[in-house]
Parts: C-alpha cells; structure tokens; sequence
C-alpha cells in the first residue's frame, strides 16, 4: 500500500501502513526555528488550528491511494524547499516539526538557532528544551547517522 502526497515543493512519499517517511526535506536551523515559531502561533492549551500555518504559508497535505483521496489521522504541511515539515494532531494540541540535516554536525547548528530564537529551558539525555512564549518545544536528533534528522515538539503549557 502507498500513500503519496505533494505539496508546491517539496514531494514526499509515504509507503506502507506505518507511514515511515523516506526522506525528509533537509532544513535549516533558521527554517526550523521559524517553523517551530509558526507551530507555537498556531497551538493553544486545547488544540492546533491549521489555519494559522495556512495563512503562514504553509500547504497541507493531501493522501491518496489507488488515485482516491483519503484521510489521515494527522496533518502535515510542507513549505518552500528547504524548509522541514509540521505534523500536528488537533484533538492533542500537539505540533510536531520534523526535518532532515546535511549532516550529524548540522544538529550543532539546529541548536544555537533554537538558543538564539527560544528562552533555553535546559536540557535531558540528549533532549533540548526551550521555551517559545507560552509554548514548551522539546528539540531530539533522530535519524541516523547515514540520514540524521530531528523533531521538535510544540505543546502549550497554558498560563
């Protein structure tokens, strides 16, 4: 089974049930932090509105299999090229930024954007957290070292 979807640019195909992503768009530290900036505008302590990221430039994804649109349980967007993607589920409140990078020292980087863009919150096991105004973004390498990627999770803390 293949699900497909393509926005402006970048396309990104996903394959199989569990949705694994076979490349991810390699971001910038600067597209990072700005999409994490988009994702904490767009989520409240109850839930993420899509349409904040659409007014913000951001373009969701459509599925599709065996040529008929489908629904997904969560949705993601893309932007221009080089910049990463936002997952988000609605009823969570949860926003998700996930990217590619050049290389396993491109995270160094990811890192001192987050630190000059975000209030430094500390840090765990390799975890990286940060404050974005009322929002809490946990930043984690993932990938490997052949395709190193990250995720940043954007959660409201409330008042």
């Amino acid at each position: 089974m293949h699900k497909a979807f393509a926005f402006l640019a970048p396309a990104v195909v996903f394959a199989g049930a569990s949705a694994a992503m076979a490349a991810l768009p390699v971001a910038t530290g600067d597209s990072a932090a700005e999409a994490v900036q988009d994702c904490a505008a767009a989520t409240s302590a109850k839930s993420v509105d899509p349409a904040v990221l659409i007014a913000r430039g951001w373009t969701e994804a459509r599925f599709k299999k065996d040529g008929r649109e489908i629904e997904a349980e969560m949705s993601i967007f893309g932007k221009a090229q080089g910049a990463p993607l936002v997952m988000l589920s609605e009823d969570a409140a949860v926003c998700m930024v996930v990217g590619g990078l050049s290389s396993p020292a491109a995270f160094d980087e990811l890192r001192s954007a987050f630190g000059e863009t975000f209030a430094d919150a500390g840090s765990k096991d390799g975890d990286f957290r940060y404050m974005a105004g009322r929002d809490f973004v946990l930043l984690k390498p993932t990938g490997s070292k052949r395709q190193p990627a990250f995720r940043a999770t954007v959660v409201e803390v409330g008042d």
